[in-house]
């Protein structure tokens, strides 16, 4: 996993649980990037939300937030984590109206908040 082109941790093969990654302070920027780099070129993954957190404020990719507010309009609040991610060349490979292909998530920390 890597934030603004630094690596700041690894995910385990096979393994599907939550992940949480400290990263310093200074590697923060007020735009953040987060991307992930595979082993092998048709590695991937799939994510339900990425999300940074930071004083107890979680920022969210503003294209996801907008699909989380999308869903909660048309299914309820529940919907809002169906689905997720297609990161890399992870299977399956079609994307649905739940399984969008995004290899680059992007945090905006916003002080107003």
């Amino acid at each position: 996993m890597v934030i603004n082109g630094t690596v700041v941790g690894a995910l385990e093969q096979g393994e599907q649980k939550a992940y949480a990654f400290p990263v310093a302070w200074k590697r923060l920027r007020r735009a953040n990037l987060l991307s992930f780099r595979f082993a092998q070129l048709d590695d991937g993954i799939t994510l339900t939300s990425p999300s940074l957190t930071r004083q107890d404020l979680t920022y969210r990719d503003p294209r996801d937030e907008a699909i989380r507010q999308i869903k909660a309009a048309h299914w309820g609040e529940a919907a809002v984590d169906w689905g997720g991610y297609i990161v890399g060349n992870a299977q399956p490979p079609d994307e649905t109206p739940f399984d969008r292909r995004q290899n680059i998530f992007c945090f905006i920390l916003n002080e107003d908040r």
